[in-house]
């Protein structure tokens, strides 16, 4: 037995509507707005992404200009003390650490706290990936 539903007394007269077809629409709407909101949430978050990252140093390490927050490396060290001498000598320490590095460049310990270094160019920030292997 099929159920039908007067629905909307705006409609013409007699006019019915299966429910299957209604919860059918009422998903996809849902689904829809849904969809929406996460395609806002991603836009977001895509917006933010470079605005939030923190970089300890405020002049490029190479040639002293100031940071394009787009050119970064990752870094790692064990602990805050380590992480204080990081910023006061931020050349030295990129000349002998490489990038994404596992273990601390000052104990030899497991990294447990990370940074960005912030360059001025993509040539730069490229002397800092080489410059380790120069050594």
């Amino acid at each position: 037995m099929r159920l039908w539903v007067k629905v909307y007394p705006l409609l013409p007269r007699g006019f019915l509507i299966n429910p299957c077809l209604l919860m059918r629409s009422i998903f996809y709407n849902f689904l829809m707005c849904a969809l929406f909101l996460f395609s806002l949430f991603l836009t977001h978050v895509s917006l933010i992404g470079v605005e939030s990252i923190t970089l300890i140093n405020d002049r490029c390490p190479f040639s002293s200009k100031s940071v394009d927050r787009s050119q970064f490396l990752s870094y790692g060290v064990c602990c805050g003390n380590c992480l204080k001498k990081v910023s006061k000598d931020v050349l030295g320490f990129v000349k002998n650490t490489k990038p994404n590095n596992k273990t601390c460049s000052f104990s030899a310990k497991p990294v447990r706290k990370f940074f960005k270094i912030g360059f001025c160019c993509s040539k730069c920030k490229k002397k800092g990936i080489l410059v380790f292997d120069w050594i």
